[in-house]
């Protein structure tokens, strides 16, 4: 598939512009002060281009405060429609055989518009906590497990690495945020 200009090829057509429709609610609810439920879910679309984007994503955070420290966990997702998804997975796996003159520019080509397009098959799971140094700032620690289904744009590849997908990243963070 041709994805550039420069490349031989019928021609990459062009758009002037796009429209972008977001989608999002959420709710915050704390029954009793103690435990707090966290809710979001958000559906984007890029319209008039076929390398738009288009998503759906969400999360769910489930906390308990005992005093000073905030124990919690967190599960998301977020997963591109299908035709995104595919085109990624095709302009990553169809490279031409290198006895034809100029493919190993076209695969580049086709792996360099893959890995820009922004597409995501991946969902997570985070344990934390919390500790309030002060009223307005807090200690964080955080475990979170990525899961990569087919595609992902959180995590690009070091160039001639394999492509991340079908697997998972594992963080451990410790952050200090504040208000002010």
């Amino acid at each position: 598939w041709q994805v550039n200009n420069l490349l031989p090829g019928p021609g990459v057509q062009m758009v002037q512009r796009v429209r972008d429709d977001i989608v999002t609610a959420g709710v915050d609810w704390s029954p009793d002060g103690l435990w707090r439920v966290i809710v979001e879910a958000a559906r984007f679309s890029q319209n008039d281009t076929e390398f738009g984007i288009e998503a759906k994503t969400g999360y769910i955070n489930l906390s308990r405060r005992l005093g000073d420290v905030t124990p919690y966990v967190t599960v998301s997702r977020v997963l591109s429609a299908p035709y995104q998804r595919q085109w990624a997975q095709r302009l990553r796996g169809n490279d031409l055989p290198a006895v034809i003159p100029g493919a190993a520019l076209i695969n580049l080509a086709q792996h360099a518009a893959a890995d820009t397009m922004v597409t995501y098959d991946q969902s997570s799971l985070a344990l934390g906590l919390s500790y309030a140094l002060a009223p307005n700032a807090k200690l964080k620690a955080e475990w979170m497990r990525t899961r990569i289904g087919s595609v992902t744009g959180s995590a690009s590849p070091l160039p001639g690495t394999p492509y991340p997908s079908h697997s998972r990243i594992d963080v451990l963070s410790l952050n200090v945020s504040f208000d002010f």
